[in-house]
């Protein structure tokens, strides 16, 4: 082991980092766990996207009670700067995962020891409610302690700003210059005997309040005993109270919680430690449930509450789950169909890797159709703008293709409460005309055409020298020209804002956000590009649409041939000695 390494693990030992990692540290030494001992004080965490992500465990590039410490320090530092003379009021969050109370208790002193104001939640809540809080108290930001859908080893730290949106450019790059320069525990304002006399619950009035503001969205109808049978499981997470009441609050009073899955468990057994509502497998004991009471949706949301993962009832009494494309494409739909009228500067918002089935949508309803990067926070940053320099337009939801979405501007992230009760208003209004959701989907691809979208991540970690910038300059210089037997037309280059055209040469500057990311456009469709912001991965977004209107199978099947023929090509470009 080398010698700078000993030294971390000798002073980690030693000090003040994290008393109550040092038994796990003790035990990696004892049995000779060299490789993990590397890895986990090799580097410092740092402040990335939104907040810290990582194994939960001792080290310096985990998560744990210094790093926490770091990051809430850190934030502190930031707002002081940020906001001289002005009162700073911080609200904290956390979710099921193991530590996350003890890691938010310990945010929250930390915050009092430095003379501010921290609002503590005395429960587990959805990320949207801390959003929502934020909003309402004119907190100058907040903390949740999660790691989202991730697996059962992680713990993460997620920034929010004074609008209750996740932390981006300036705010994020400040608070980690400020991270940087806390190496040691002493740097970390926090005395026991005055850490508590800051710290203020949350009151219990804004968990009915925030029920209510998610359950009065202009097309839910006021009926108070709706028709349909609903099976929901929070995945052991925070959902387990909120997404009940909020449908109850709506008129939906048959819903079945799944019992397995109602209370928190740090390892998440029932999903194999892996809580993502996303994964077919998550839906085992809910569909087992949900045949049980001849259910017509099942719904799971995971740790944090804040996304989405939906199975209905077909006409042939099977169950089939829907992905966040066919998902985002039948809400916006039914959200739009129940509006009167329009002004014509009414917009919905949606990354440019999510389904454009919904910008086909919205066209028809004469509604314009917002396109941003990835992410919530570049969602909300589009809602910040619009406060700043108003169209006069209505804001008419939001979402992404990772089964998340954003219903009302009263929150400024993802948020799952509302939107289940979204899409129980729009599953019982089909079963009222005896429809199911899979059959109003075929509505719409015989309407609009159909839409096939996949996603491919292409792992580099096993290239050597090679760096995902490297494979993404390289096709950004030398582009491919086709892929397998596909002719790409132009190229749009998200980097340097250009479009170009591959048979002449052509140039055109392109009006799009700015983004380390192509995108090869093909005879029907169109592929995105980019390095994962976390991973060593390259990530693959291919967006395909046949006009095939009354034949969804035989489109739906030309769709999979494509998309093996672009998996097998792109996988040649970007790692060509591994297929």
């Amino acid at each position: 082991m080398k010698e700078v390494i000993k030294n971390k693990t000798a002073q980690w030992l030693s000090e003040s980092f994290d008393q109550q990692s040092n038994p796990e540290l003790q035990k990696w030494i004892e049995n000779k766990k060299w490789k993990i001992i590397m890895k986990a004080f090799s580097a410092d965490l740092s402040f990335g996207t939104g907040g810290l992500r990582a194994i939960l465990g001792p080290g310096t590039a985990n998560i744990n009670h210094f790093t926490i410490g770091k990051a809430t320090q850190a934030l502190v530092n930031y707002l002081r700067l940020s906001f001289p003379e002005e009162k700073i009021k911080i609200a904290i969050a956390y979710d099921s995962r193991k530590n996350s109370l003890l890691f938010a208790q310990h945010a929250a002193k930390i915050i009092s020891c430095n003379g501010h104001v921290a609002y503590l939640f005395p429960d587990r809540v959805p990320v949207g409610m801390l959003s929502y809080f934020i909003r309402n108290r004119q907190c100058k930001a907040g903390i949740m302690i999660t790691a989202s859908h991730n697996p059962k080893e992680y713990s993460g730290l997620k920034v929010f700003w004074n609008d209750g949106a996740e932390v981006t450019s300036p705010h994020d790059l400040g608070i980690a210059g400020e991270m940087k320069n806390i190496v040691h525990p002493e740097q970390i304002v926090l005395n026991e005997e005055e850490c508590f006399c800051r710290i203020k619950y949350v009151p219990d009035e804004y968990e009915n309040t925030y029920i209510r503001d998610m359950t009065s969205l202009n097309f839910i109808s006021r009926e108070k005993n709706k028709k349909l049978n609903i099976v929901y499981s929070p995945l052991h997470g925070n959902g387990w109270e909120f997404v009940p009441d909020a449908l109850q609050n709506a008129g939906f009073k048959k819903v079945t919680i799944v019992k397995e899955q109602e209370k928190p468990d740090v390892d998440f057994a029932t999903v194999d430690g892996y809580p993502n509502p996303e994964r077919p497998e998550a839906f085992r004991l809910a569909l087992k449930t949900a045949r049980r009471i001849n259910a017509d949706v099942v719904f799971l949301t995971d740790p944090d509450c804040d996304r989405v993962g939906l199975a209905y009832k077909d006409q042939n009494k099977q169950f089939q789950i829907l992905n966040g494309n066919q998902t985002a494409a039948l809400l916006f739909d039914f959200i739009l169909s129940k509006q009167s009228s329009f002004s014509g500067k009414d917009f919905i918002i949606k990354s440019v890797v999510t389904t454009d089935l919904i910008k086909a949508i919205a066209d028809h309803h004469n509604i314009e159709c917002r396109e941003t990067l990835t992410g919530f926070k570049n969602i909300a940053s589009i809602l910040r703008e619009e406060e700043v320099q108003p169209s006069g337009g209505q804001f008419m939801g939001a979402a992404e293709e990772s089964m998340s979405f954003m219903l009302t501007d009263k929150v400024r992230d993802k948020e799952a409460v509302s939107a289940i009760v979204a899409i129980a208003e729009m599953a019982w209004s089909l079963k009222q005309r005896k429809e199911t959701l899979g059959e109003y989907l075929h509505i719409l691809y015989r309407k609009y055409g159909y839409y096939f979208e996949s996603t491919l991540s292409i792992n580099i970690s096993h290239t050597g020298q090679v760096s995902l910038n490297q494979v993404i300059e390289s096709l950004r210089t030398k582009p491919p020209l086709h892929l397998m037997q596909i002719p790409i037309h132009f190229i749009d280059d998200y980097k340097h804002k250009i479009r170009v055209h591959l048979n002449t040469g052509k140039i055109e500057v392109l009006d799009v956000f700015y983004a380390d990311m192509l995108c090869f456009h093909i005879d029907n469709g169109k592929i995105f590009i980019r390095p994962s912001g976390t991973e060593p991965k390259i990530k693959c977004y291919i967006m395909l649409k046949e006009n095939l209107y009354d034949d969804i199978e035989t489109a739906e099947l030309v769709c999979r041939k494509y998309v093996r023929m672009i998996s097998l090509a792109l996988r040649i470009m970007c790692f060509p000695k591994v297929l």
